[in-house]
């Protein structure tokens, strides 16, 4: 199985978890690198050139910590 478009922290543990559950084996998860180099709070920025750049489908998780714990999750 490949999850496209794994963009949440909820996303990255399911995919993480179905990984253990089959050693491994079959299961991979590929988020954007948008997603690891941002988060969703530039979407309230007043400039709406700058906003609308940061627009994605599905979107950016408002958590700033988002990207620091799915590039941990890659690591793994």
């Amino acid at each position: 199985m490949y999850v496209v478009h794994v963009m949440s922290k909820s996303a990255g543990i399911e995919v993480a978890r179905a990984r253990q559950r089959s050693n491994g084996v079959g299961i991979y998860g590929e988020t954007l690198a948008a997603t690891l180099g941002t988060d969703g709070t530039h979407y309230g920025n007043k400039c709406w050139h700058h906003a609308a750049a940061h627009v994605l489908s599905p979107p950016l998780r408002p958590d700033p910590t988002t990207p620091e714990f799915l590039m941990k999750l890659l690591a793994k």
